[in-house]
């Protein structure tokens, strides 16, 4: 008899709920993402080792400013990292 494990993928999101799940690593409530803040983020959605990497790669193309930091008029220009790389299913509606 084969096993097969059955990977369900997570249920989309609104754009709203994205911003929200990803605030919650504000972890000094300043109101932005420091890069180690969005290293926790994508190693809470099961990436390991790569997490420093896809933290580095994310904080580039987000951070338009080049502060360093994603605030809440950046986080939408994560959206499309999200959803190629780490695979979050996110809404318009």
């Amino acid at each position: 008899m084969r096993c097969r494990a059955i990977i369900s993928s997570p249920p989309p999101m609104t754009l709203e709920e994205f911003k929200k799940w990803f605030m919650k690593f504000n972890t000094n409530n300043d109101g932005r993402i420091s890069g180690v803040e969005l290293r926790e983020a994508i190693r809470s959605k099961g990436f390991g080792f790569s997490a420093w990497w896809k933290s580095i790669v994310a904080l580039h193309q987000a951070d338009k400013d080049r502060n360093g930091y994603i605030d809440e008029f950046e986080i939408e220009n994560l959206v499309t990292f999200a959803q190629k790389v780490l695979g979050i299913k996110i809404t318009t509606w």
